[in-house]
């Protein structure tokens, strides 16, 4: 649980009053204890520091995504973030009877409806209590957030209406007008170096697995398989809302559902969820082939939800199936509604199922942007 170094780094953060200064969109990066850059956003009341590539991903993307997106969409891309989350705005309700307790006595007084609370967030996890080094890393940020304020002042940063541009001029860079640059502080003794770091060329994408079937016999008899004439199947991924109890994690997370339906006769062939997809697309696979094994094979699948296309391009291929990128169908967004409000009833099915069609552990997994 939180140290009182952690409450007191708070406090300061907050009589600094930091979010009148940095705006959203002035990112920077801080080095954690392994090594970890840590992007920083702050906002008002709250401050995120986003892990690594994962969680820079998920921030751009969220940043970038249209705010009247289906609301299924936007749940995704909250809930993929990775990053610890300090919220400066809650009322002695929202803490934690053990929050409650380490307040007291700590001896630090926060205004009413503005205590601090500090929680960690893993990709398609619910966001969780502090271990050892995540503390650490939140210290470490916490100080270089703080040190931040006074360097940038020196450069013409003083409200947040202003930009990070002053710093970058000052560097004479000949090339900020095409290039991304991002702040990256690494702690030197009792302060930090600051230097000017490039954002990465796939800061901006997600990789998502990709299967190949390995069982050349199984490849050949699919291939050989009479396509109905017509044919089309609707294959439907997306991540599941709400969090769920996990057998792996202290945490609950947010499972990811596949759906096989049928649009020529409204029919909803399958429903399936697994809780960790970089495992459990393996059954998601084999569930499919299990169904053209036994209903035969379609003519084209149309995918939609921006896992399904990368799991099934090449296994397309495999097997002579067209593989095609959906466009946004309103019919199989009522039906992910639907089956969000019927979700609670369904349980995360087994991941890895062997049905001797994909192999897991062998398989060649292609990352696919």
């Amino acid at each position: 649980m939180p140290s009182k170094e952690l409450y007191t780094l708070a406090k300061e953060y907050q009589e600094c009053e930091i979010d009148k200064v940095f705006s959203e969109s002035d990112l920077f990066a801080v080095e954690m204890n392994d090594g970890t850059p840590c992007y920083v956003s702050i906002v008002e009341g709250a401050l995120a520091g986003y892990l690594g590539k994962k969680g820079l991903s998920a921030y751009l993307r969220l940043c970038l995504e249209e705010s009247d997106s289906p609301p299924l969409t936007l749940a995704e891309l909250e809930n993929s973030q990775e990053c610890y989350l300090v919220t400066l705005n809650n009322t002695v309700e929202d803490l934690e009877e053990k929050e409650r307790e380490e307040l007291e006595a700590f001896s630090i007084s926060f205004g009413e409806g503005a205590l601090p609370q500090f929680r960690t967030k893993r990709q398609y996890k619910f966001p969780w209590y502090l271990e050892e080094a995540d503390e650490k890393d939140l210290i470490l940020l916490l100080k270089a957030v703080l040190y931040a304020k006074t360097y940038f002042s020196k450069f013409g940063k003083e409200t947040k209406d202003s930009s990070l541009n002053p710093w970058l001029e000052s560097l004479g860079l000949e090339d900020v007008a095409t290039t991304e640059y991002v702040p990256y502080f690494q702690q030197s003794g009792d302060s930090f170096t600051v230097s000017a770091r490039i954002l990465p060329d796939d800061a901006y994408s997600i990789e998502y697995p990709q299967a190949e079937l390995k069982n050349e016999a199984m490849v050949e008899e699919f291939r050989l398989m009479k396509a109905k004439p017509g044919k089309v199947l609707y294959y439907v991924t997306f991540l599941f809302p709400d969090p769920v109890l996990s057998s792996k994690s202290p945490s609950p997370v947010f499972p990811v559902v596949e759906m096989l339906y049928d649009p020529q006769k409204h029919d909803l062939l399958d429903v399936y969820m697994v809780e960790d997809y970089e495992e459990g697309h393996v059954g998601f696979v084999s569930r499919l082939l299990d169904y053209m094994h036994q209903n035969g094979k379609p003519q084209a699948i149309h995918c939609f939800g921006e896992r399904s296309y990368p799991l099934l391009s090449m296994l397309g291929k495999q097997i002579g199936i067209r593989i095609m990128q959906g466009s946004f169908n309103q019919e199989l967004e009522s039906l992910k509604e639907f089956f969000v409000l019927q979700g609670q009833e369904q349980e995360i099915g087994e991941e890895n199922p062997d049905h001797g069609h994909v192999h897991d552990h062998n398989c060649e997994h292609h990352p696919s942007h």
